[in-house]
């Protein structure tokens, strides 16, 4: 039976660091590595529009922190919440095609709306039912996935590639050599 609960981050503090200057200032978050069974994927989207052109981002980490993955895509014309979702549904697609994917899965975005959906397909509109849908039928391959909301500061490098995508007008992904099959 497959299992979409939390991943070793029952916690907020385990899932991501918290740097605090001084007394009063607001907390400065930071990307931080997943428990050494798993694997973490960090997504976004972006659109310059609603709808726009969009591009979507993601980057495969293991528990060193290390790089194993990286994607950036054009996503067409789309709106911000289906550009999440797309890249959402691309880092499952890249975790399932990896060498890696008998990990356990962490996928981090940091759209609420987005993770909100995936969590609770049915409170999702009708019309992103089907990203949805095929997002939840390619977690069901995967032992144990979970996706979270991240804050932005903690996303950048997902930001980063998401942002690159919308200059392209074919997909890149970059990997290790002995990541993907």
């Amino acid at each position: 039976m497959t299992s979409h609960s939390a991943v070793g981050c029952s916690l907020l503090s385990e899932c991501f660091r918290v740097h605090i200057r001084g007394s009063g200032a607001r907390p400065q978050l930071s990307w931080s590595p997943p428990p050494e069974d798993s694997i973490k994927i960090n997504v976004d989207g972006s659109s310059l529009g609603k709808p726009g052109h969009a591009g979507i981002g993601g980057v495969l980490r293991d528990h060193t922190g290390a790089e194993l993955c990286c994607f950036s895509k054009y996503a067409g014309v789309v709106d911000s919440n289906i550009a999440e979702l797309l890249a959402i549904r691309e880092a499952v697609e890249v975790f399932l095609a990896s060498r890696v994917r008998d990990k356990k899965l962490i996928t981090e975005s940091d759209s609420k709306i987005a993770v909100s959906w995936v969590n609770n397909p049915n409170a999702a509109p009708w019309s992103v039912r089907n990203i949805i849908n095929y997002i939840v039928n390619l977690r069901s391959q995967i032992s144990k996935s979970v996706v979270l909301h991240i804050f932005r500061e903690a996303n950048q490098r997902a930001d980063f590639l998401a942002k690159q995508g919308l200059t392209f007008s074919q997909s890149l992904a970059f990997s290790a050599a002995t990541t993907l099959s």
